[in-house]
């Protein structure tokens, strides 16, 4: 049954600090790291990664922004940077 593997009365609020601790972590990892790990499970083509690297960035830049103003040419030009990088390596 699916509910053998429910989290338990009560430990509900630490299973979503758990996740959402994971998901912090998770957004803070570097685009290259990000970017590895998105060509490690499939060839993608320059587009789709740099789709999905620019998603990952304005959502890591969106949690920074509360903080300071954001150039958002500074992140389309930090991935661009990347994915050339990754060209020629």
């Amino acid at each position: 049954m699916l509910t053998a593997f429910a989290a338990p009365r009560g430990g509900g609020n630490a299973l979503g600090a758990a996740r959402r601790a994971l998901q912090r972590v998770v957004m803070q990892r570097s685009l290259k790291s990000r970017a590895l790990q998105l060509l490690a499970q499939r060839d993608q083509s320059r587009l789709e990664l740099r789709r999905k690297l620019l998603a990952h960035a304005r959502c890591r830049e969106a949690e920074a922004a509360a903080d300071a103003d954001i150039d958002p040419g500074a992140v389309v030009a930090e991935v661009d940077a990347l994915l050339d990088w990754l060209e020629a390596n």
